[in-house]
């Protein structure tokens, strides 16, 4: 009957161990998933910054396509 409880204790410490491993491959995982998440954000960020500048840097590029060909237009005038 001992050796039924050491075999027991054997089993409940390689569990406990197993368990301890699975927590830290979890733990592992979710800080992967973390870093991916935050990479993400950074990059969606990026790209809404980059969106939100389109229509007023488009504008911009209006105006100095505007300027340019008035100036081409005034200098054929003169020439």
């Amino acid at each position: 009957m001992g050796r039924d409880i050491r075999a027991v204790q054997r089993d409940v410490v390689k569990n406990e161990q197993s368990f301890q491993e699975a927590i830290q491959q979890a733990n592992d995982a979710l800080r992967q998933i973390s870093e991916v998440v935050k990479q993400n954000k950074a990059t969606t960020d990026q790209e809404l910054n980059r969106l939100e500048k389109g229509p007023s840097q488009i504008q911009e590029n209006m105006d100095t396509a505007r300027r340019a060909l008035q100036k081409q237009i005034e200098y054929h005038r003169i020439g």
